[in-house]
């Protein structure tokens, strides 16, 4: 992409905000401060309202950047079926919840930037509505960003298949057993991850207050 493309300049700024959150957090512990709020520490509020802005610029189109990394990972465990190797387990298919690559904010900056919080929610799932309903154009935006070349799309598109209909949810909200299942990872090392609330980790209450107003389910009419 070009250097004036809309999508670079918003993930510069994306990317700019995030060094400075980083740089403030390790100030404060340079600065010998008394044990730190976790709120002063993860400054990804920052960067939420930064990626606002890059979603803004590039709309629905977002959805194909962000899912690129986890298609082509799709793509090569085809490849390899395709080749002879055997699926020994799918965890989708048994229902294994677990939580990763989720969108992150502390609870302070949900408080104090909640209309942000909200536009960045809302033009997340109108990404994901886009590339859910727009298989031709969405396979275009992943053809070129992984520089695939026409007529070797085949790999691609029975990726695309299982995201869109499969992996990928209309309502994309984070899931308590998936919480759960993160946390029984941890207790080996982690101990006290054991009796940690999973429910103290989630905030479903932006995409909740999405879905009941109709937004999401007019994105699908």
């Amino acid at each position: 992409m070009s250097s004036t493309d809309p999508t670079t300049i918003g993930v510069h700024r994306a990317l700019h905000e995030a060094l400075n959150s980083a740089r403030e957090a390790r100030h404060h512990l340079d600065d010998g401060d008394a044990t730190p709020d976790l709120d002063d520490l993860v400054e990804l509020g920052k960067l939420v309202a930064a990626l606002s802005e890059a979603v803004t610029a590039v709309n629905a189109a977002i959805c194909g950047v962000l899912l690129l990394c986890f298609i082509a990972a799709r793509n090569a465990l085809v490849m390899a079926e395709d080749a002879g190797f055997k699926t020994l387990a799918d965890p989708a298919a048994m229902d294994i919840q677990y939580l990763q690559n989720v969108l992150v904010a502390s609870r302070a900056y949900l408080r104090s930037h909640r209309d942000a919080a909200l536009r960045f929610m809302k033009a997340f799932v109108e990404g994901v509505a886009y590339f859910k309903r727009n298989k031709d154009d969405s396979m275009r935006i992943l053809m070129k960003k992984m520089r695939i070349e026409k007529g070797k799309e085949t790999y691609l598109e029975r990726s695309y298949q299982l995201y869109a209909s499969q992996y990928i949810e209309n309502v994309p909200a984070p899931s308590v057993n998936g919480a759960k299942t993160v946390l029984e990872f941890l207790v080996k090392d982690f101990p006290k991850a054991k009796n940690a609330d999973p429910n103290s980790f989630i905030d479903n209450s932006l995409i909740k207050s999405l879905e009941e107003s109709g937004f999401i389910k007019a994105l699908y009419q």
